[in-house]
This record gives structure tokens, C-alpha cells and sequence, in this order.
């Protein structure tokens, strides 16, 4: 079979010289060429042998045809010939362009035996520092590991003297609070003088007559008390303007209603608070039940004047709790001096 009938051969050596120039050939792509080489130069040498023995009147012919300058120069430069040049040259380029990638590789190579000699010795003067900020990197943790032990440590004993100095200042105030009221007892007794007698005081007598006097007049006063609470329930509405054009205005709504228990309960906690005696921390004053429906309490205390200096006021008190059909009431007779 001749090589270029059907251009098998020569596309297959197209798509090998086709790849990149820059790689080497394989040993099937290497044959490929040889072969085809050895081909052409066969072809050639019996195409001039074809020509020595070719007639004179038939290149004769060939000459005087008007084609016949044009058919011979094709016929010396035919299509294989251009591709055997075409072929070499390649041969050559790609020999040419193996050459040089083989001259960077050793290049490439140069370069890296070169740097990693360089950073070998580099390597090998950091050793030493290295090693150094090491050891100096395990002794600082193992302080760090000391510091946070002691750390732990201290925060232990913080907690627990946290806890006693708590309990010290609990018991401090226990401590002030018994000796302030013992000390308002004390100087209750030094301001009086005196041990008061209740049972027998002539103020408190005094005070018992008036309220029984004052026990002829309890029509009057239930009276006045019936009228006062007629209406319990009230609610009140009041607009109040601001402004010289009175444009703003708030309304302020009040309901009024009585307290939602019975008489006796009512009646009987505030007899009760009336025996405990309510005063405030300047004032020292002493409460006792001379009867079960009788109370009487006694309080000093001083009064600031504004242009300066004070004043002493005692001040005694009478509560008569007294029965009645409708409830209870509670007479209050006081006087101070």
C-alpha cells in the first residue's frame, strides 16, 4: 500500500508533530517519523529513476504543451515533498524547543539545590535561638501553671474571709441595733427622771373624768358621725385648666368608699394599734393599759425652733374604748405641756 493513498500515515504524523512542541517524543511517535522518512527518501529515489528513463518525445510533449511549464513544476515540488520539509523543520523545532526546556529543568533544578543550601545554613544559625526561645516558652508555662495554682489559691482564702467579714458585719448589726434599743431605753429613763406611775398619775385621772364627761355628749357625736358617713360611696371629678387660653386641661377622678370589713374586725385592729402606741425614733415614750377598755401613753420629745434653739414637749394621752349597739368607738382625751 503506498503511503499517501489515503493520507492515514500523514494525518496521524499531522496529529503527533501537532502536540506541543515543547514536549518530548514518545518511541511510537519517533518510529512514526523515522518511517516516514525513510519513505520519502525511497519515493524520491524512485522518482529519479522514473524520470531517466522517461522518452524524449513524451517530455517533449510535456514541454511544448502550453500547460506543460506548469505541470513540471509541479511535478518537481509535489505535495509530499512540502510535507517532508514542513516535517524536518518541525523535527527540528521541537528537537530545539526539547533542548531548551532541558536547559530550564537544570536551571530550575540549579536554583532549588542552591536555596535549599542557602536555608540550610540559615537553618542551622536559628537552631540555637530557637531552641532557646523554646526551652524559655516550657518554663514560662510551667510558671504560668504556679501563678494559676496560686491564683486558685487566693481566691479560696478570698471567698472565705468574704464569708467571715459577712458574718462579722451581720453580727455587728445585731449588736448595734440591741445596743440603740438600749440606749433609747437608757436615755428614755435619764430624761424622765423618774419611774412613772401610770396607775396613780393625776393627769391621767383628769383626762379619764373629762372622757367620761364627755360620754353625756355621745348622742351628739354618733349623730354627726351617722351624718358624715351617710353617702360611704362618692366619686368626684374635677377638671383642672393651665394656660392664659385654658387649652390644657387634666381630669382628676376620686373615688371615696369605706374600708370592706366589718364593724368588729375594723373596730378591733384599731384598738390594737392604738395599745401598741406608735411614735417615731425622736420621740421616747411609754404605753400602758390601765384597764381593758382603758389605755394611756405618755411621749417626750423636742421641737426645733426656727430662729434657733428647742423646746420640750411632754405629751399625755387618754383612749376610752366604749360599746355601743351600733359598734365601737373610742374616746381620745390628750393634753401637752
Amino acid at each position: 500500500m503506498s503511503l499517501f493513498d489515503d493520507g492515514t500515515a500523514t494525518s496521524q504524523l499531522d496529529e503527533s508533530i501537532a502536540t506541543d512542541a515543547g514536549a518530548p517524543l514518545s518511541s511510537r511517535e519517533q518510529g512514526i517519523l523515522e518511517s516516514f522518512l525513510e519513505q520519502t527518501d525511497l519515493l524520491e529515489h524512485n522518482e529519479a529513476a522514473m524520470l531517466d528513463v522517461i522518452k524524449p518525445s513524451g517530455r517533449k510533449r510535456l514541454v511544448d504543451s502550453p500547460d506543460g511549464k506548469s505541470l513540471l513544476a509541479k511535478k518537481s515540488n509535489p505535495s509530499w515533498k512540502r510535507r517532508r520539509d514542513e516535517l524536518r523543520r518541525l523535527r527540528i523545532e521541537a528537537q530545539t524547543m526539547q533542548n531548551h526546556v532541558t536547559f530550564l529543568t537544570l536551571k530550575k533544578t540549579y536554583e532549588q539545590l542552591f536555596d535549599s543550601s542557602n536555608q540550610s545554613e540559615g537553618l542551622g544559625r536559628w537552631k540555637d535561638p530557637a531552641m532557646n526561645e523554646k526551652l524559655q516558652c516550657e518554663k514560662a508555662k510551667a510558671e504560668n501553671e504556679q501563678l494559676k495554682e496560686k491564683l486558685q489559691n487566693c481566691v479560696q482564702t478570698c471567698n472565705l474571709l468574704q464569708t467571715a467579714l459577712t458574718a462579722a458585719e451581720t453580727q455587728h448589726k445585731e449588736l448595734l441595733t440591741a445596743n440603740t434599743a438600749a440606749t433609747q431605753a437608757l436615755q428614755f429613763e435619764m430624761q424622765t427622771n423618774h419611774n412613772l406611775d401610770l396607775e396613780n398619775s393625776i393627769i391621767f385621772n383628769n383626762l379619764e373624768h373629762s372622757a367620761d364627761a364627755r360620754l353625756n355628749e355621745l348622742d351628739a357625736l354618733l349623730y354627726e358621725a351617722y351624718i358624715s358617713t351617710f353617702d360611704p360611696d362618692a366619686d368626684l371629678v374635677q377638671i383642672h385648666r393651665a394656660g392664659s387660653e385654658e387649652t390644657d386641661a387634666m381630669v382628676e377622678f376620686k373615688r371615696s368608699r369605706l374600708m370592706p370589713f366589718t364593724v368588729d374586725k375594723t373596730s378591733s385592729a384599731a384598738w390594737d394599734l392604738m395599745q401598741l402606741g406608735v411614735t417615731n425614733n425622736n420621740c421616747a415614750g411609754r404605753v400602758i393599759r390601765r384597764a381593758d377598755d382603758l389605755v394611756a401613753s405618755k411621749e417626750r420629745f423636742t421641737y426645733m425652733l426656727k430662729g434657733g434653739g428647742n423646746v420640750e414637749i411632754r405629751s399625755h394621752c387618754l383612749m376610752k374604748r366604749v360599746q355601743i349597739p351600733t359598734g365601737t368607738i373610742v374616746l381620745v382625751e390628750a393634753t401637752n405641756v
